[in-house]
C-alpha cells in the first residue's frame, strides 16, 4: 500500500521555551505556545474510565505533571480530559510505522576528547516538536518533544546526566491498565536522578510502582544515559523485568530491538519479520558502518554528519520520508564535558535544519566514575 503524502507541520527550531517555574505556570506557558497545534487532541474522542485510570496515576506518582496539565489545558482551551488521553491511548498498530529513533552512545576512548557523546536521533508521528528549559532553583532540564506529550524524548539535566528513549524489540509482558510511556518515564528519570547509577534505581522504582509502560504497539523500551562522571548506561526492559549494562568505554548504536542477551527472557521473536524491525537491523548495521568509517574517535561533528545520513531510503537513518508521515523530526548530541556540558540540538530533520548549542550550568560538581566499566 502507498499511503497518501501528508503535509508535514512546521516545528519550531529558533525558539527554546524557559519553563522555570511551578507547575501550573509551567503548563500556561505551554498552552500559550502549544495551543495552536493541538488538531489531533481536540478531536480525540474520549475514553473517560481510561482517563481516569491515567490521572489518578499521575495524582498518585506525579502530581506535579496534572498541576501542568491544568494550566497547559486552561491556557490552550482544551479539554484536560482531551490531554491526558492524548497521553494514555491505546497503542495499536499503525501501517505507517517504520521504525523509529537511532542513538549512539559514545564512551571513554571511544571519544575525540575522552567526553561522553550521547546522541539520539528521533523519528515519530508528524506532530510539532519544541526544545524547553524545565525545573526549579534545585534541578532544571533542557529536554525535546513533541506538542501535547507530557513526556521527554530526550534530555539533559543541571546535575550532569544525558538520556534518551528508544522503541525497542516486541515483548511478551503488557500493562493491563495506563501506564506511563516511555517517554514519560525518561522525564520520570530526569527530575530525579543525578547520574547514571541514579537513572537505574528510578527506573527500578518505576518497575517496581507497577506503572512502567511500553513504547510503541507491544514494544519494549531502551534508554541510554551517560553523565559527566564518563559514565554510559545501557538499559532495556518491558512493563514488568529490564536488563542493564554500565558502559566505560567504546561506541554503542541502538536503533529498535534489543542487543543485550539477557532481554531474549522477554523478547517476542516471531514478530521480527515485520517492517518496523527490518528498518530497525537496516538502521543498526548501518549506524555501526558509519562509526567505523570515523576511524574510532567520534566527535560532535562526526555525529552530526551521522545524523543526516540519507542511505537505505525510508530505512535511513535521516528519513525525509513524503509519502510515510512517520520520520525523522529532531536530533540531540548531549557532550557531557565534565565542566561545561553542552547540548547541540536539531529541532527538525538534521538534513534540513541547523544544530544549536545549549550550554547546560552545573549545580553540583559530578562524582568519581566508580563502577562504571562493566
Amino acid at each position: 500500500m502507498n499511503p497518501t503524502p501528508v503535509e508535514f507541520p512546521q516545528s519550531n527550531p529558533d525558539c527554546c521555551l524557559n519553563l522555570i517555574g511551578a507547575a501550573e505556570a509551567r503548563g500556561v506557558l505551554l498552552g500559550n505556545f502549544l495551543g495552536g497545534c493541538l488538531h489531533a487532541e481536540r478531536a480525540l474522542e474520549v475514553d473517560a474510565a481510561r482517563v481516569r485510570l491515567f490521572e489518578a496515576l499521575l495524582a498518585r506518582h506525579a502530581p506535579e505533571w496534572l498541576e501542568e496539565v491544568c494550566g497547559f489545558a486552561r491556557a490552550a482551551s482544551i479539554p484536560v480530559e482531551n490531554l491526558l488521553l492524548a497521553n494514555c491511548r491505546p497503542q495499536a498498530p499503525n501501517q505507517f510505522y517504520l521504525g523509529g529513533c537511532t542513538s549512539f552512545l559514545i564512551v571513554g576512548d571511544a571519544s575525540a576528547d575522552g567526553h561522553p557523546l550521547l546522541m539520539k536521533i528521533r523519528d515519530e508521528a508528524p506532530h510539532p516538536q519544541y526544545w524547553a528549559r524545565s525545573g526549579g532553583d534545585d534541578r532544571q532540564c533542557l529536554f525535546g518533544t513533541n506538542s501535547g506529550n507530557l513526556g521527554w524524548a530526550h534530555f539533559s539535566n543541571s546535575h550532569g546526566l544525558a538520556g534518551g528513549t528508544n522503541t525497542g524489540s516486541p515483548i511478551t509482558s503488557l500493562p493491563a491498565n495506563p501506564a506511563l510511556s516511555d517517554c514519560h518515564v525518561l522525564r520520570f528519570v530526569a527530575e530525579r536522578a543525578r547520574d547514571c547509577h541514579e537513572a537505574l534505581e528510578v527506573l527500578g522504582d518505576v518497575l517496581a510502582r507497577g506503572i512502567c509502560g511500553t513504547a510503541g504497539y507491544k514494544k519494549g523500551v531502551v534508554f541510554l544515559f551517560a553523565d559527566v562522571a564518563g559514565r554510559g548506561l545501557v538499559v532495556e526492559l518491558c512493563p514488568d523485568r529490564m536488563v542493564h549494562r554500565f558502559v566505560g568505554s567504546g561506541s554503542w548504536v541502538y536503533a529498535n530491538h534489543f542487543l543485550l542477551e539477557e532481554s531474549r527472557s522477554f523478547t517476542d521473536f516471531s514478530r521480527y519479520a515485520e517492517i518496523p524491525l527490518q528498518s530497525s537491523h537496516t538502521r543498526y548495521k548501518r549506524g555501526l558502518e558509519l562509526i567505523g568509517q570515523a576511524g574510532g574517535r567520534i566527535s560532535v561533528d562526526c555525529l552530526k554528519s551521522i545524523s543526516r545520513d540519507k542511505q537505505n531510503g525510508h530505512f535511513a537513518i535521516c528519513n525525509d520520508s513524503d509519502a510515510f508521515p512517520w520520520r525523522t523530526l529532531s536530533s540531540f548530541i548531549h557532550h557531557l564535558h565534565p565542566q561545561a556540558p553542552v547540548v547541540h540540538v536539531c529541532n527538525g530533520s538534521p538534513s534540513k535544519a541547523e544544530y544549536r548549542q545549549e550550554a547546560i550550568p552545573l549545580a553540583c560538581p559530578p562524582q568519581p566514575a566508580a563502577g562504571a566499566t562493566p
